[in-house]
């Protein structure tokens, strides 16, 4: 059948890298397998409420409660 993204609070990367919602509008890149280290990205004005990966992990989207949705790049 039809491979489809995942949408969760919690996405895991190819890498073993962990996202996840963040404070204040901002998704967190755990690095959890190396030593938990983290970086923020695509801040939204409101808080997150969802994440989906694409099913090659290529791409990721957070959904917010400000009406955004900010799809971006998994390799950049």
């Amino acid at each position: 059948g039809p491979s489809h993204g995942v949408a969760s609070d919690v996405v895991t990367l190819p890498t073993g890298e962990v996202v996840t919602p963040g404070p204040k509008g901002v998704l967190r890149i755990w690095n959890a397998a190396l030593d938990g280290t983290h970086r923020d990205i695509a801040r939204h004005a409101k808080p997150v409420r969802s994440i989906a990966r694409s099913p090659d992990a290529s791409t990721i989207a957070s959904c917010a409660t400000d009406g955004r949705i900010i799809v971006w790049n998994t390799s950049t």
